[in-house]
């Protein structure tokens, strides 16, 4: 397995609008399956030198941190409060050695389309704006 000599870095915003509300474990469930869809496309043999992480704020004042970092068993889902939410604005960073920039950002892309087609029928609207750095989030 060779390694980049830079890091490739996607970085995005993006809007959730649920149908429905979602509760807090849904909610979850549902960033842990995309953290998972992520790690497929930026790691090789099942290998990470990077890291995703992805943070959202809810209009009901709950926020959902999800990172991974190496491989699929340190993945790590977590929630500052319990309640419901039917809107969120995410942060998501994908850091990785291991793909070349522009096939990574073309993957990444690909992957958030499918992953909110194949929800389409809880997901009522979707926005993404695609950034050029990296966001940190305390």
């Amino acid at each position: 397995m060779k390694i980049l000599d830079q890091p490739s870095v996607f970085a995005a915003e993006m809007n959730l609008e649920f149908s429905e509300t979602r509760t807090t474990e849904e909610l979850k469930e549902f960033f842990r399956k995309l953290v998972l869809k992520l790690f497929e496309i930026s790691s090789i043999d099942d290998k990470l030198v990077g890291h995703i992480k992805i943070y959202s704020e809810g209009k009901n004042g709950s926020s959902i941190r999800a990172n991974l970092a190496g491989s699929v068993k340190n993945l790590t889902v977590i929630t500052n409060v319990d309640r419901e939410e039917n809107e969120l604005k995410v942060w998501l960073n994908v850091i990785t050695f291991m793909v070349k920039k522009e096939e990574l950002s073309m993957r990444v892309k690909d992957i958030i389309i499918e992953f909110i087609k194949d929800y389409k029928e809880i997901i009522k609207s979707f926005g993404m704006n695609l950034s050029e750095t990296h966001k940190e989030h305390q």
